[in-house]
């Protein structure tokens, strides 16, 4: 059997991280392949040396990119090709873009096709304008598949429409692997609370919200801290001259992408994520794992991986005065800090494995190849 996985950016995000699970676990297909779009030489050669090593071929389509033009139609074209060509007994799309061409055109192509929804385009952030034409566009694109994944239960209001082709599968981590990454970095400075960002510099994100918080939180001259961003993005410029231009700049290291954050989760207290649009999270799973208790927003899916005053605190997304409040309470008492660390570790381990996560899409899997 034939199974084909695809994904825009040759690059390891939520998305893709949860296709090389999915595919890494696939014993029953002989042939397995991941389709990726446009990203650069270095960007490919890393990915296709981890997707080779779990014996999955991996195609280029650099027609296939985020941004909207022209170069859709020919990415559609490619695919629907390669569909009708190929005849993969399952298309598995991932994410807004290739959720709209790939799996329209797999479909077209005559081959059996899920989609996962990773996030949506018509989130509350967006105008009223913009929303309505992603949803339609969404809408539209959902006659052509036949199973579509929700990875949260938020998402299921958008989708009512479509409930025999829903199925809800949290995304799951392979803890083993993450006990098995080693790394090092300067050991925890116990003098100091750490706080750790990881994740893109993007509106999404919303990394300038955590430094307006965190700077509350130095000008009140209480608490000795140091707070770490992981990450790159259009937002980088604009953070690094908030850092200067505050005088933060003894406080906080902007560190740019790593391809290990373990040592960094291992070294910190809290991880910190002021989202104003979230459909799961992968970053709360790891931190968890580690015991870091996270301080997040009330957005989508968090609050479905981040229990408020269990595992974590969550506020209103686009405020920085209740951001920092929530930072501070953890803060300033360590007990809480370690007592939600627990919680979170007990929490992830319990319900966002790999293993229930692929089990769960095996499952699906097997039902819709007997039809």
């Amino acid at each position: 059997m034939k199974i084909l996985h695809i994904v825009v950016l040759p690059v390891f995000a939520g998305a893709q991280k949860i296709s090389f699970s999915i595919l890494e676990n696939l014993n029953d297909f002989e042939n397995k392949y991941i389709l990726c779009g446009e990203g650069t030489e270095g960007e490919y050669a890393e990915f296709d040396d981890a997707f080779s090593k779990i014996n999955t071929t991996v195609f280029h389509n650099k027609h296939l990119k985020r941004r909207i033009g022209l170069h859709d139609i020919k990415a559609f074209i490619d695919i629907y090709r390669l569909c009708k060509r190929e005849k993969y007994d399952i298309v598995h799309t991932h994410s807004t873009k290739s959720g709209i061409i790939a799996r329209t055109a797999a479909k077209l192509a005559g081959c059996r096709v899920v989609h996962t929804v990773h996030g949506i385009a018509f989130h509350e952030n967006e105008n009223l304008i913009k929303r309505t034409v992603y949803y339609l566009i969404e809408f539209f694109s959902t006659f052509f598949c036949d199973k579509l994944i929700l990875v949260n239960r938020f998402y299921g209001k958008y989708y009512s429409f479509f409930n025999k082709k829903i199925k809800v599968i949290h995304n799951g981590i392979d803890f083993s692997k993450l006990n098995q990454i080693n790394g090092s970095i300067q050991s925890k400075d116990n003098n100091k609370v750490n706080l750790l960002f990881v994740g893109r510099l993007d509106e999404q994100k919303d990394p300038l919200n955590l430094l307006k918080a965190f700077k509350i939180l130095i000008d009140q001259k209480q608490y000795s801290l140091y707070l770490r961003i992981i990450g790159a993005g259009e937002l980088h410029s604009i953070c690094e001259n908030y850092i200067n231009d505050n005088g933060l700049s003894e406080y906080v290291a902007l560190l740019g992408w790593q391809s290990n954050v373990v040592p960094f989760y291992q070294s910190s207290d809290i991880l910190c994520i002021p989202s104003i649009y979230e459909a799961f999270g992968l970053v709360f799973v790891e931190a968890g794992f580690f015991s870091l208790p996270s301080v997040a927003t009330l957005v989508e899916g968090i609050p479905e991986v981040v229990l408020n005053n269990k595992t974590g605190l969550l506020v209103r997304s686009k405020n920085p005065q209740e951001f920092s409040d929530a930072l501070k309470k953890l803060i300033k008492d360590r007990e809480l800090r370690i007592k939600m660390g627990r919680n979170a570790k007990e929490w992830v381990v319990s319900e966002f494995s790999s293993i229930k996560m692929i089990e769960s899409y095996k499952s699906m899997y097997e039902e819709l190849l007997k039809k």
